[in-house]
């Protein structure tokens, strides 16, 4: 079975078309277009995936950065309520839900609050936390006794 490939070529100023011959099977011509489009495509592919890799990176960096400075901020809110308790109870809490959030700002965290980790320790308090993006934090606080006269 004979492959007949052809291509119509104008010629610019005559407007005259002709016929160029058919490249022969298993010409160099031929092998050498089939490798340089394998290259293109295969650079292509390495292209895209670099270039995905660095959006990725991007991505993650943006989204730990928020979810750093968003769990800080409950940190230090539960930091400071934690001190509350500890002051007027003379202890602190066996567990977060004993604290009261009342405003609209800590009615927010509470999801994030959630995802704290918290316990007491000896002579005071635990607080970690592990993100989803890799992000972990924990912080230790301890208070001393002042003894009594």
């Amino acid at each position: 079975m004979h492959l007949f490939i052809s291509r119509w070529v104008g010629h610019r100023l005559t407007g005259l078309t002709f016929r160029t011959p058919p490249a022969k099977l298993g010409s160099t011509s031929t092998n050498a277009m089939k490798i340089r489009r394998c290259t293109h495509a295969l650079f292509g592919v390495a292209a895209a995936a670099i270039a995905c890799g660095i959006v990725w990176a991007f991505y993650g960096s943006v989204m730990n950065q928020r979810e750093t400075s968003r769990i800080k901020a409950v940190q230090t809110l539960l930091e400071q309520k934690l001190a509350a308790y500890q002051r007027a109870k003379g202890e602190y809490p066996a567990s977060l839900q004993l604290l009261a959030f009342t405003n609209s700002n800590e009615a927010r965290m509470l999801s994030d609050i959630r995802k704290i980790n918290y316990r007491t320790i000896r002579f005071g308090y635990e607080l970690s936390y592990e993100g989803a993006s890799g992000y972990t934090n924990q912080r230790t606080f301890t208070y001393q006794r002042v003894p009594s006269h």
